[in-house]
């Protein structure tokens, strides 16, 4: 007779019970569940239920590890969450150091800000980003020019010393909407000076196109106008853009 384990067409001798069967192919312990035709089966019942000609059995066990496929690949280095998280607006270096490790996110995005020597505050928070272990991700947000913004990833390589970043020139003050001309212009530049550019772009197919042609190997869409608190981006491989 023929039966479905997880999707797979398997063929056995004759109608077995359940417990059976589970010791044929190898399950131990009581790390695993069992669906036949879709009804979760106790593992009390294990012993008493028949297996029979053409069902469908779903055996699920925890997931350990990621999988290879499973892994978010950004500039050849790979990242087991797709969540990126900010630093920003915190209450405290505490509060904010307890956010990442709860998230498990494993890139975070930094700022700049102008700082005259009276506004000079703690290391506190970039003691503890330093001590997160994560990918930084600094970026040019409030940057209006191509030539803003490099000069500005320039500054962030030597304080945070990565060149990773997250490339931003906005076109609009009101909804942060990415200048496109701007951005390419940045990007081709940053590319050439070396920089693992991630850039804030429109989902526009022609201007995710002339981002890939300069070198950008991962793109950052603008995902709706910004709203404090409320923003959205989401975070696509080249290759699926490639391939619209």
């Amino acid at each position: 007779m023929q039966v479905l384990i997880n999707g797979e067409t398997q063929s056995l001798e004759s109608p077995l019970k359940l417990s059976v069967l589970l010791q044929q192919l190898g399950y131990r312990g009581e790390t695993f569940a069992v669906a036949i035709n879709g009804g979760f089966i106790p593992r009390m019942e294990y012993s008493n239920t028949q297996i029979n000609n053409g069902d469908s059995l779903d055996i699920v066990a925890p997931v350990v590890g990621v999988k290879v496929s499973d892994l978010l690949t950004l500039y050849g280095k790979a990242f087991n969450s797709r969540l990126l998280v900010g630093t920003a607006l915190y209450p405290s270096p505490a509060i904010m150091r307890e956010s990442v490790q709860a998230s498990a996110s494993e890139i975070i995005t930094l700022s700049l800000r102008r700082q005259n020597p009276a506004q000079q505050q703690d290391n506190r928070f970039w003691d503890y980003i330093r001590e997160s272990g994560c990918q930084l991700l600094p970026n040019t947000a409030g940057c209006k020019s191509p030539r803003e913004a490099v000069e500005l990833a320039k500054m962030s390589q030597e304080i945070f010393q990565t060149d990773w970043l997250k490339l931003e020139v906005i076109g609009d003050d009101y909804n942060l909407q990415p200048d496109p001309f701007g951005l390419v212009e940045a990007a081709r530049e940053l590319i050439q000076l070396g920089f693992k550019v991630l850039p804030y772009c429109t989902d526009d197919l022609v201007l995710c196109r002339k981002l890939l042609d300069v070198g950008c190997e991962v793109l950052m869409p603008w995902g709706l106008p910004s709203v404090p608190g409320r923003a959205c981006s989401i975070n696509i491989t080249c290759k699926h853009c490639a391939s619209a």
